[in-house]
């Protein structure tokens, strides 16, 4: 990971998503404190369903 981490820099990119934390709609707790652990910041995403007919 710190190998990704360093050529996303060496890139110039200023954000890599590490994906959601949830499962079936609920926290892992865990995860985000790994992810967090790596210097991750959570943000909140809403997501809207609209129905097609």
């Amino acid at each position: 990971m710190f190998e990704v981490l360093r050529w996303c820099r060496a890139q110039g990119l200023q954000a890599l998503d590490f994906g959601t934390f949830t499962l079936n709609s609920q926290p892992n707790w865990g995860l985000a404190s790994f992810k967090e652990s790596l210097g991750a910041q959570g943000i909140l995403r809403d997501t809207l369903y609209l129905e097609l007919d």
